[in-house]
């Protein structure tokens, strides 16, 4: 029986990496941010499965992303490292600082906290790229207010849906929801 909770863990990791792919693809981008909702499935792979399933799925997503929509650059590793953050981070916020508590402030603070550290290295991200490729090091500054700004603008989505989804979705973690009679 443990076996098939893990094999039904990756799968649904799995799916939840796919998903943030798709969703990554189809984001809205702009000079100094982008519109998405890719860090959703990335943010439910930590929320519940853990810390560790969740930097798997981000590891997962973040890798195939990058390298379909941009290619692969010495800076790729460091883009690499917010989806992780997005899944490990509120895995191991959820899991152990707050002890699966799915109260409304809880998430609200998983994911304020998730977002602001996954915006942080993605301009640190922009930033290198900037030294490296040569982009205006003043523009990159400006930009990190309207990057802070969205990233919290779409925190308050990210919020408002894993609130009102979680409780539903939860029972996958169940393991005999899963079990093989």
């Amino acid at each position: 029986m443990k076996k098939n909770k893990k094999v039904y863990t990756i799968c649904i990791a799995s799916m939840m990496a796919a998903l943030s792919i798709i969703l990554d693809i189809l984001s809205v981008r702009t000079d100094s941010s982008k519109i998405t909702l890719y860090s959703l499935p990335l943010l439910l792979s930590g929320f519940l499965f853990g810390p560790w399933v969740g930097l798997l799925s981000g590891l997962a997503s973040g890798l195939i992303s990058q390298i379909i929509l941009y290619g692969f650059s010495v800076t790729t590793p460091i883009w690499i490292i917010a989806p992780m953050l997005w899944g490990f981070l509120s895995g191991i916020l959820f899991h152990k600082a707050f002890k699966k508590r799915e109260k409304l402030w809880v998430i609200s603070l998983v994911v304020i906290i998730t977002s602001i550290s996954a915006t942080l290295v993605n301009t640190l991200a922009i930033y290198l790229d900037g030294l490296i490729f040569n982009y205006p090091t003043p523009y990159v500054i400006t930009q990190l207010g309207i990057r802070i700004l969205t990233s919290l603008g779409l925190s308050i989505a990210y919020i408002t849906l894993i609130y009102s989804i979680l409780p539903s979705i939860k029972p996958l973690t169940d393991s005999s929801t899963h079990n093989a009679s």
